[in-house]
């Protein structure tokens, strides 16, 4: 998948490597979306991180605990890359 350099983070073209089966799958969604079309419909960023604090609630997780560390959705980056560190993961394939 190419990424132009306007919605790159780095702001240059970018060439990100899918499995062939998630490229299948995002071929066939994509059939019929015209090419100016959003690929997918992502909810506001308010209404993603209420239904995020919601789902903490009901899982009984603290969105804030006692050394002030907070369960936010980005947090959910962070604990994902650290488990990949710590199950030996080379930082160039994470």
């Amino acid at each position: 998948m190419t990424v132009a350099a306007v919605y790159s983070k780095r702001r240059r073209q970018d060439t990100l490597p899918l499995r062939p089966g998630l490229a299948s799958e995002l071929k066939t969604h994509l059939a019929n979306k015209p090419p100016a079309a959003s690929a997918f419909n992502v909810p506001y960023k308010e209404t993603l991180s209420n239904a995020y604090k919601s789902d903490i609630k009901a899982a009984e997780i603290a969105y804030r605990d006692d050394e002030d560390l907070v369960a936010d959705f980005h947090s959910l980056r962070h604990t994902f890359i650290t488990n990949l560190a710590r199950s030996g993961v080379h930082p160039k394939a994470a």
